[in-house]
């Protein structure tokens, strides 16, 4: 019978194994708790997309899931960094004297839907907004 538990909880399980990697990968970048609540979206959306990287066999063939469906992975696995990543993004600012600062330190979120492999979301703290940018400066932290 359609839409019954004996065939639902596969899904169901999945659900749950996406939602305690989003979290897992929140308690990894130490993302204060007042602020998981604006990220968590950001958090699962990722955890989503990543899930779709895994390896699985498919009548014999062993692929992504990506590969299986699409026949090819997303354009963004090229440029694959963690969430939480700490970075300065150059922030478009008119006139500025020589020595003050051109980039704002940001996390990195996820990746930009419709956009180069290279372009991701990144997080302001300060402003709580997340920027679609491509002008960033790895930290390395």
């Amino acid at each position: 019978m359609r839409d019954t538990p004996q065939y639902n909880h596969l899904v169901e399980f999945e659900f749950a194994a996406i939602g305690n990697k989003g979290r897992a990968m929140l308690v990894h970048a130490n993302v204060p708790m007042k602020y998981q609540f604006h990220l968590y979206r950001d958090a699962f959306k990722m955890a989503t997309d990543l899930d779709g990287l895994v390896m699985v066999t498919v009548n014999g063939k062993r692929a992504t899931g990506y590969q299986q469906v699409f026949g090819s992975n997303p354009w963004w696995t090229k440029y694959l960094r963690l969430f939480g990543e700490e970075e300065k993004v150059k922030m478009a600012i008119g006139t500025a004297a020589k020595l003050a600062d051109r980039g704002v330190q940001c996390m990195m979120v996820g990746y930009a839907e419709n956009h180069d492999g290279d372009v991701y979301l990144m997080w302001n703290p300060l402003t709580e907004c997340i920027h679609v940018t491509q002008d960033i400066i790895w930290l390395k932290r």
